[in-house]
């Protein structure tokens, strides 16, 4: 939604508490408005790339949102919703609603214009937007957008798959980068287990509200809670999330990126050179689109 600040966000990591056996680092990110940036390349999403940018969104009772045109390249985004709904627009003439339980999958690939906000009359919003590092064969391919309705997101009890697989249950998403993605909305004194992930993938946890202890097999657990993010431990044990309170949680899994980050003001690329191409095909969408692309 909003546009890629590479500067790095403080990590707020545990103050001279007993080693964890769950987190490797915990961080409440850096608040602008509604937006919480939890994830950016220039802290943890170095660490946990493919996932080089987690944006928690709460717009509160009568707030607003909204963001204008701008653009993207060498990435693929994720949003989604627990509570109210959002509009996008792309530069290809796609435009999208996106109502809680639904997602939108953006390639920004070669290059993307777009622009989006709350929808009409919504005056409360929960939800997420991931950003994740395409893989040299995919980063320059031609921008797609694409929207699935909550009915097309397989869900079992507290979990929707949106990217990947969970329980047997796969996601309708094409993604390009093999990744295992989850909202997760768990009422209070609930329990949910997570297979044991392996030991070679990055994962975190996120949380936008409510109040999780989270453990490893039969260890001692770790408290998350409100709007904070926690990125595990390498495991081979299960995992296990228990509510304190209604929670709303994101999970993600994925094998780590391979490449180096090539950072531009609004792309995220695997070279230099693909950065240049990117950069050049947002410059080229512009020119072609610039009396629609002014219109804010």
């Amino acid at each position: 939604m909003a546009c890629i600040k590479t500067q790095a966000v403080g990590v707020n990591t545990e103050a001279k508490a007993a080693p964890s056996l769950v987190f490797e680092r915990k961080t409440k990110g850096q608040r602008h408005g509604p937006i919480t940036r939890l994830i950016s390349p220039g802290d943890l999403g170095e660490s946990l790339k493919p996932f080089v940018f987690l944006d928690a969104v709460r717009m509160e009772p009568d707030g607003s949102m909204g963001f204008g045109w701008h653009p993207h390249s060498g990435i693929a985004t994720v949003t989604n919703h627990f509570v109210g709904s959002s509009w996008a627009e792309e530069s290809d003439g796609q435009r999208h609603l996106v109502p809680a339980g639904g997602l939108e999958y953006v390639h920004a690939g070669g290059g993307v214009w777009h622009r989006g906000g709350a929808a009409p009359g919504v005056s409360q919003m929960t939800g997420f937007q991931l950003w994740l590092a395409l893989g040299e064969e995919q980063e320059l391919l031609p921008a797609q957008s694409r929207y699935y309705e909550p009915e097309r997101i397989p869900q079992q009890g507290a979990v929707r798959v949106l990217l990947g697989e969970y329980d047997g249950l796969r996601s309708p998403v094409k993604a390009p980068v093999h990744t295992d993605y989850l909202q997760i909305d768990l009422p209070a004194g609930e329990r949910l287990t997570i297979g044991s992930q392996s030991v070679d993938k990055v994962a975190f946890v996120a949380i936008i509200g409510g109040k999780v202890e989270i453990r490893r097999g039969d260890g001692p657990p770790e408290l998350l809670r409100n709007i904070e993010l926690g990125q595990f431990l390498p495991s081979s044990q299960d995992l296990v999330i228990e509510s304190q309170t209604d929670a709303q949680l994101v999970y993600g899994a994925a094998a780590p990126h391979r490449n180096s980050l090539a950072l531009g003001h609004y792309s995220v690329h695997t070279s230099t050179a693909a950065l240049e191409q990117g950069e050049a095909g947002i410059r080229r969408i512009y020119r072609e689109n610039k009396t629609r692309l002014q219109d804010d």
